[in-house]
């Protein structure tokens, strides 16, 4: 008797287990699903070459770059399939256009103070670092109407990078790597800022109504205060207050008479 318990219990806690699998299998693949959906923005737009706008040095030290951004920012935004079709160069029927400019894009290299300081200029050779590598890349985008010109949204991305090298391992194509590290986190960037903005795009596109911004509370107050009719409170007239009567006007006096003289009697004689 207790075999058999102890069996349907075994039992019991395999089907919970297998319906709870199955239920936690069907919640990801909605959330894959959804996910899919937020990373997609399903409308075609053009892509023009960016402007290389890096100082000139820069330009003559490192050339092609241009080209080359452009393609990999081209490549990167067909890789993950964020638009349904993307036109390059741009046509003139692309409601929507993506360029912008490069303003940094270069690596340079500088030796450490160790390598100027007599007696210490030797330790380089037992592997101190010698070379200080910096990069850079920095990159502005925007997305624009392409029959007006108006921009929808841009944003700058940028990203540096500091390395330090001895005189065994430095070579040219490790500093190059370095910057072509710096970019592919401006790459990531890019994509972040573009589906951030993808409600925007949309309703651009016309795919998506504009939402009106929900009133504040104290808005709503307002329009409760207007929309109820005004209520006068009759209030009872003003009684005047009794007027004080006149003071009686005292009688004028009557003349004073005279007091009469009395003539004395004459004397007998």
């Amino acid at each position: 008797m207790k075999k058999i318990s102890i069996f349907i219990l075994v039992l019991a806690l395999g089907a919970f287990s297998g319906c709870a699998s199955l239920h936690t299998k069907a919640r990801g693949a909605s959330g894959e699903k959804q996910a899919a959906i937020e990373n997609d923005i399903p409308i075609t737009i053009g892509f023009n070459l960016l402007e290389d706008k890096r100082p000139q040095e820069d330009v003559s030290y490192m050339t092609s770059v241009r080209e080359k951004v452009s393609g990999e920012i081209l490549k990167m935004l067909r890789d993950e399939g964020i638009f349904d079709e993307i036109h390059f160069p741009a046509l003139e029927k692309d409601s929507i256009v993506i360029c912008g400019e490069i303003k940094k894009f270069n690596w340079v290299s500088f030796d450490t103070m160790i390598s100027y300081i007599p007696g210490l200029n030797v330790l380089p050779f037992f592997g101190l670092p010698s070379t200080r590598v910096y990069s850079e890349a920095e990159i502005y985008l925007e997305l624009k109407k392409n029959r007006t010109n108006d921009v929808i949204f841009g944003f700058i991305e940028s990203y540096k990078k500091e390395t330090t090298y001895n005189i065994y391992n430095f070579k040219t194509e490790r500093a190059n790597a370095d910057l072509a590290s710096c970019f592919d986190v401006i790459l990531k960037r890019i994509k972040e800022k573009i589906l951030l903005n993808r409600i925007k795009i949309l309703e651009v596109a016309g795919l998506v109504s504009a939402k009106t911004p929900k009133p504040s509370a104290e808005t709503k107050s307002e329009e409760a205060a207007k929309s109820e009719p005004e209520v006068k409170s009759e209030q009872p007239a003003a009684v005047p207050a009794p007027v004080p009567a006149a003071a009686p006007t005292p009688a004028p006096a009557a003349p004073a008479t005279p007091a009469s003289k009395t003539e004395p009697a004459a004397a007998p004689q």
